[in-house]
């Protein structure tokens, strides 16, 4: 998912030699190449995150997990709500 501002991306994906999936963000540079995919500080956990959406407003990440249920289906993920200044503060950084 692409910010509405245009300057990061979000998705959802494997780390290497891991099972479960996690969250990770590219961050658009003033060249306007995108960074490698690097995992969204502060969100993932050993459970699977997926689905990631940015508001209109670019305040918030919505995200799914099974972190509370521990099944891997996604019948029993919940939906998480995070700000998502912390995406931006790290992509400013990165740039």
């Amino acid at each position: 998912y692409i910010s509405p501002d245009g300057t990061f991306a979000v998705m959802e994906g494997r780390a290497k030699g891991r099972r479960d999936t996690d969250l990770f963000c590219s961050c658009k540079q003033a060249d306007g190449k995108w960074t490698g995919p690097v995992e969204v500080p502060g969100v993932n956990t050993r459970a699977n995150e997926g689905g990631p959406f940015i508001t209109a407003d670019g305040k918030f990440l919505l995200f799914t997990s099974n972190r509370r249920t521990g099944k891997d289906t996604a019948k029993n993920a919940n939906l998480y709500l995070t700000r998502a200044k912390s995406l931006l503060e790290f992509c400013q950084r990165s740039r």
